[in-house]
């Protein structure tokens, strides 16, 4: 004998067994059992590949500011804490000028100095943990802060330097970062 309400629907017919929900979850269980190993595993790669990136793109945003301002700026490496930051150059406020001597450079009357940016881009980063900042060539080194910079100008130009970098979780993967002075061009290898 047929239901008389069309829509009813047996209890037999109303969902999923416990055993096809057992089978459901169990496969699920398998391909993360078999995905999550390989994610974990291309993350370190990611990370350094994300950070390499913001590095250059870091250089680059200072170089186009300093013409952009018509100011030196500085990109600034500390190997001991694996930090990076830029520095704008600004002028000394009146008060201040007599007693600061710091940053007078040769043909400029006016004395400078300079300050922390504190945009998003050019705020203090950090490197991954396992990413290490090693031999820095031909950086300008500033003691007061315990660290090392090149210099971008307001012509475009940048100070050569090179910064190589060394992954000391994965097998010990190498990377430099070179700036190439007066064409102010950045090189990754």
């Amino acid at each position: 004998m047929q239901n008389a309400n069309p829509d009813a629907v047996s209890h037999r017919e109303a969902g999923f067994t416990m055993m096809e929900l057992i089978v459901v979850m169990s496969l699920l269980a398998v391909l993360m059992a078999a995905v999550v190993p390989v994610y974990s595993a291309s993350l370190p790669g990611i990370q350094i590949r994300t950070a390499r990136a913001e590095i250059v793109a870091v250089i680059l945003a200072a170089q186009e500011n300093a013409v952009r301002e018509g100011r030196t700026h500085r990109v600034y490496f500390n190997a001991k804490e694996g930090a990076y930051w830029v520095m704008s150059e600004q002028p000394v406020p009146e008060e201040l000028a007599a007693t600061r001597t710091r940053g007078r450079k040769r043909g400029i009357e006016e004395p400078t100095y300079f300050e922390y940016i504190d945009a998003g881009w050019g705020a203090v980063r950090y490197l991954p943990k396992y990413l290490e900042l090693g031999r820095i060539t031909h950086g300008r080194p500033d003691r007061e802060l315990d660290a090392v910079y090149i210099a971008c100008h307001p012509n475009g130009a940048s100070d050569q330097a090179v910064f190589r970098f060394r992954d000391v979780r994965r097998g010990g993967d190498r990377f430099t970062i070179r700036t190439l002075g007066t064409l102010g061009k950045v090189a990754e290898e």
